[in-house]
């Protein structure tokens, strides 16, 4: 294996052990089409190794050695696959969002990956900008990897990735950095026709439920349902039994909270509050201070937001009514708020 094979090598398991041995034939070979799964398959059962990922890695690197693929090929072919390794698990990362907005036509529908990748790429020649853009798509939702090139004066080979993700027709981008180079966004967003941007409060790692949130937003509604005021609680009478009461007020405050976030609500994995200029409420407590102000940071934090509240309301740990962020966190189309006194 020669010197310049040996230093590719392992960043390509890196990457490739990210994949389950299941997604291996549809994601990682096409990368390789010197390399055919069926000859994979008899090599592994040929030299009685279980069906792993790791052993498929070892019969790889064989037939890459084999094929004679040379290092400047085989890292184009390892940026294309850290774009599918992204578009396959993106719930491994965190997703920020923007809006595009100013469109002065209506918003480009593109045929093609390949037709979007080369018109960003034009793009970016235009503005004189060495950049490589990628793009591929998955699920419905295309991905785009903007790879600034490593420098002469760069000491290591890594370069700048910057990895977005868009559903077509909608006007909303997601990125996986939190501050993003903003000629970036321009550059993406003039290509679908639009010419400015804006940064929204509203991050997470489920794509699907983060534009599920944008599109309650703009209807104005919770999952679709047309709901356009908040739903009564009304405290039920017990039930009596032969056995004593049955208080039954646990079940409907969980009814209650399925009414208002709906039975399938979206994933997000944080809700952020910031109150500014809060004055002090109990100035026996602290005196002195009471012309002082302070601001308070709360963050919530869970797998699964709604959820939690559900629970949490449920058992009568919150009490209901909720706070307004809480109360309409779903059709806000935000997971960052700040409340002013």
């Amino acid at each position: 294996m020669t010197t310049e094979l040996k230093q590719i090598t392992p960043r390509l398991r890196t990457v490739i052990a990210r994949f389950k041995f299941v997604e291996l034939e549809t994601a990682v070979l096409p990368i390789f089409p010197e390399v055919k799964w069926q000859n994979i398959k008899q090599t592994l059962v040929k030299n009685r190794q279980s069906f792993t990922t790791g052993a498929f890695l070892q019969v790889l690197e064989q037939k890459i050695k084999a094929a004679k693929i040379t290092q400047c090929e085989i890292n184009n072919r390892l940026s294309t696959l850290q774009l599918i390794d992204i578009s396959r698990h993106s719930t491994r990362r965190n997703w920020w969002t923007y809006r595009l907005d100013g469109k002065h036509h209506d918003p480009q529908q593109f045929q093609s990956d390949r037709y979007l990748q080369e018109r960003i790429s034009k793009e970016f020649v235009s503005t004189h900008t060495s950049m490589q853009v990628r793009v591929v798509t998955h699920d419905n939702i295309t991905f785009i990897s903007v790879q600034e090139p490593v420098t002469k004066k760069s000491r290591t080979w890594k370069s700048t990735f910057t990895y977005i993700a868009l559903f077509k027709g909608e006007e909303y981008l997601f990125v996986t950095r939190k501050t993003v180079n903003p000629n970036i966004i321009l550059i993406i967003g003039h290509c679908l026709n639009y010419d400015t941007y804006k940064r929204v409060k509203l991050s997470g790692r489920h794509l699907k439920s983060l534009i599920q949130l944008l599109r309650a937003k703009q209807q104005g509604t919770v999952n679709d349902l047309g709901l356009l005021q908040t739903p009564a609680y009304e405290v039920p009478p017990p039930i009596v039994r032969n056995t004593g009461i049955d208080f039954t007020e646990s079940e409907q405050r969980r009814k209650y909270m399925d009414k208002l976030y709906g039975s399938e609500t979206p994933r997000t994995e944080s809700l952020v509050v910031g109150v500014i200029d809060q004055k002090w409420l109990c100035s026996d407590l602290v005196p002195g201070l009471e012309e002082d102000t302070v601001d308070i940071h709360i963050e919530f934090r869970s797998n699964n937001i709604p959820r939690m509240m559900k629970d949490l309301v449920q058992r009568r740990v919150v009490q209901i009514p909720l706070p307004a962020y809480a109360e309409q966190m779903l059709i806000l189309g935000k997971n960052e708020v700040s409340l002013h006194s």
